[in-house]
């Protein structure tokens, strides 16, 4: 009896017990873990979203840059080559002023506020066209002197120059000079009178546009003749003492609209 009660006991087997530890806990607290696992999502998604957001602002700054610094070089291009067409001009000018004895334009000793971009542009169309025509009235006024030397009679009343008595109108003004040195033209024009002419001696006279003429006297020696079209600065005869003169100088006279008037405001520009 006891043997068969012993074999009973062995052939019993225990099963192990199931370990339901974790559906319990996920039944017990599928609230909280839900919603961890949301604002988990949550988080992601916002950072994702502004990790996206920046990039993008990033290219469009980048873009924004890119296209300022474009339009900077290309705005800096552009005002290079209005300020080489400026020193063109410029250098044009000094060339002709330098033909007539004059101080030469110099963008020395200035100052100012500093203009906005946008003004840049503006300002050098305004100096590229100043200085056009500047250009054009250099070259048909009659401005400078036509030989360097001292002056030595003005234009307006004085006395005889011979008797020292009595007032005479002198029309022009006289430059003392060396017989043989070149006496140049104020400005481009077309010789109207090229020979010897009373009181004058030999002189040339040459008109100019705006109703300006130049005369020049008491040459020893004409370098053009009538009809000959002159520039600035270019040689229309040699300093002498013809005609009525004391000595070697040159009489200059300036016309205008056939009105003789003080070359002397002229000399200066």
């Amino acid at each position: 009896m006891q043997l068969a009660k012993r074999r009973r006991k062995k052939k019993t087997i225990h099963q192990p017990k199931e370990n339901n530890t974790a559906p319990v806990f996920l039944l017990k607290n599928w609230k909280a873990i839900g919603i961890s696992v949301l604002s988990l999502l949550f988080v992601v998604s916002a950072v994702t979203f502004y990790l996206f957001r920046q990039t993008e602002n990033l290219k469009k700054a980048n873009q924004k840059l890119s296209y300022q610094e474009r339009v900077t070089s290309e705005g800096l291009q552009e005002m290079k080559k209005s300020f080489v067409v400026i020193d063109s001009a410029l250098h044009e000018i000094n060339q002709k002023m330098r033909k007539r004895g004059l101080e030469e334009l110099h963008a020395e000793h200035m100052g100012g506020p500093i203009e906005s971009e946008e003004s840049i542009g503006d300002l050098s169309a305004y100096y590229k066209n100043t200085l056009k025509v500047l250009d054009e009235k250099l070259s048909i006024v009659p401005v400078g002197m036509p030989y360097q030397g001292e002056i030595t009679s003005s234009f307006f009343y004085r006395s005889n120059p011979f008797t020292h008595r009595g007032r005479e109108f002198h029309s022009g003004i006289d430059i003392r000079g060396i017989t043989g040195e070149p006496a140049k033209t104020t400005a481009d024009g077309v010789v109207r009178y090229a020979g010897y002419k009373g009181s004058y001696g030999y002189v040339v006279m040459v008109e100019h546009e705006g109703k300006f003429e130049t005369r020049y006297a008491h040459l020893s020696k004409l370098k053009v003749k009538k009809g000959d079209k002159v520039n600035v600065g270019d040689t229309i005869g040699l300093i002498g003492s013809t005609g009525r003169s004391t000595g070697p100088h040159l009489h200059y006279e300036i016309l205008h609209k056939g009105k003789k008037i003080d070359p002397q405001t002229f000399i200066e520009l």
